[in-house]
């Protein structure tokens, strides 16, 4: 599997001189750190298939619900996947959701996937005189419901995850 940090680092939970200036920068955090520690675990006890995974960053809202930003996810089973989140939760991790990312730089599909199963009508930027900007996001009225989240929870989580603002409007 591949992670954030170096193997010997996240086996370890202490960091190696490159690894600590990325935590310094904040390019990583302690939940990455702690959460790489806990998959090679799990990868090397319970599900070997997890060396297909690529695992970009973790995201945490209100100690409530993590979002894991990964690659390759679909490679692993259903099977395999609730084995891996029943030994996370008895590891005290709130509720997790997996986010299939191929470029952590594209934001809009980061979005959509957030969102889903809500149906998005648009994705448009909005320019302000300060010269900065936000994502507006409009999704269908109806699809209220079928939010997993509050869009402020939403908004937050899309937010630590590519540091752009967003705001949902729903129409």
């Amino acid at each position: 599997m591949k992670i954030p940090i170096c193997y010997f680092d996240a086996k370890t939970r202490t960091l190696c001189p490159k690894c600590l200036e990325k935590f310094r920068k904040g390019e990583i955090g302690r939940l990455d750190i702690d959460l790489s520690h806990d998959l090679i675990e799990i990868e090397e006890k319970y599900v070997p298939s997890l060396k297909k995974l690529v695992f970009h960053k973790a995201v945490n809202i209100d100690n409530k619900l993590i979002f894991l930003l990964v690659k390759g996810s679909r490679n692993i089973k259903k099977k395999e996947w609730k084995i891996i989140f029943r030994k996370l939760m008895k590891l005290g991790y709130p509720k997790i959701k997996i986010i299939e990312v191929e470029d952590m730089h594209d934001v809009k599909k980061i979005i959509s996937q957030v969102i889903s199963p809500a149906r998005i009508l648009s994705i448009s930027i909005s320019w302000y005189p300060d010269e900065s900007y936000e994502y507006r996001v409009r999704v269908y009225k109806k699809d209220l419901r079928l939010l997993s989240y509050s869009p402020t929870i939403i908004e937050e989580a899309i937010y630590k995850i590519t540091n752009k603002r967003i705001k949902i409007i729903f129409e």
